[in-house]
């Protein structure tokens, strides 16, 4: 897949996203939530590709600051190491929930030994069934 780097610097009050590397690849908006579709919009129109067939890698230091860049690089750090470490709990909770439950668990018992509602043992064990 086809990568992109998009440089964002501001500009008044316009977010505007630089396409490094293509020529004519610039784009602004106001707000931030549009920028990735415009950027998308003008690398489709200028590579005639579609615009989910390639990635953009995002530099913001000129726009927010290096300091900023960087809290931002490590919050999604932590973001995907939550998610990571959720997914791991959810399919340990199911475990444990079905595991307890064929050993002749009461619902109510499990959830008291796991800290968490019957009603979430119920669907747990339903689905593991």
């Amino acid at each position: 897949m086809m990568t992109y780097d998009v440089k964002v610097i501001r500009e008044d009050r316009q977010w505007v996203a630089i396409v490094e590397g293509l020529r004519g690849g610039a784009t602004a908006t106001r707000t931030l939530a549009k920028l990735d579709v415009e950027v998308r919009d003008v690398i489709s129109c200028l590579t005639d590709t579609d615009p989910d067939s390639f990635g953009i890698v995002w530099h913001w230091g000129e726009a927010i600051g290096s300091d900023n860049t960087e809290a931002m690089d490590r919050f999604a750090e932590m973001r995907d190491r939550l998610e990571a470490a959720r997914a791991d709990y959810e399919r340990v909770q199911s475990a444990v929930v079905i595991s307890l439950r064929h050993a002749g668990v009461s619902v109510r018992d499990a959830a008291w030994l796991l800290g968490i509602s019957f009603q979430r043992v119920q669907q747990l064990d339903a689905a593991g069934r």
